[in-house]
């Protein structure tokens, strides 16, 4: 079976629209679904591409390059906490 697993956000952001936050959470999911990620990595990348979202106006415009998603989930693995 399976089982709800908490996934720490990376970073907490003020949120100024929520328009696209969905859509790029489901974003960084696929994209590591396609990668082969554990599910875990999958929801954290979803996370930070959601988090650009929020923390900006608009629908993609504040979405991260992938280069950007990959430093900050790296920064975030090493960061203990």
């Amino acid at each position: 079976g399976s089982a709800l697993v908490p996934v720490q956000v990376p970073r907490v952001v003020r949120v100024f629209d929520e328009v696209g936050a969905g859509d790029g959470f489901a974003a960084g999911f696929a994209y590591g679904l396609l990668r082969s990620w554990r599910p875990r990595a999958c929801a954290g990348a979803g996370n930070v591409i959601a988090a650009a979202a929020l923390a900006g106006t608009g629908d993609w415009e504040t979405f991260p390059r992938l280069d950007e998603v990959r430093d900050e989930l790296e920064h975030a693995a090493a960061t203990p906490g």
